[in-house]
């Protein structure tokens, strides 16, 4: 693999079809939650390169017509 820092590229240096064995062969890692929080974050934010951010802002678009008005949280 290659990087070129100043021209932003990466390149890798195996075919297309080596690399595509070699995905195959790889095993991702199923990473249990320890705690509520890391469920919450690991299920709503967002990927790194799209900003790390919370991906849930269009499930609470016009909550009253959809829940109803929210009761006080105060």
């Amino acid at each position: 693999m290659t990087i070129d820092l100043n021209k932003r590229r990466v390149d890798l240096l195996i075919s297309q079809s080596e690399f595509k064995k070699r995905r195959k062969k790889k095993k991702f890692l199923k990473i249990d939650n320890q705690t509520p929080w890391q469920e919450i974050f690991r299920n709503t934010v967002g990927q790194l390169d799209d900003g790390a951010c919370i991906n849930s802002r269009g499930v609470y678009l016009d909550i009253n017509n959809k829940k109803g008005l929210p009761r006080n949280s105060h």
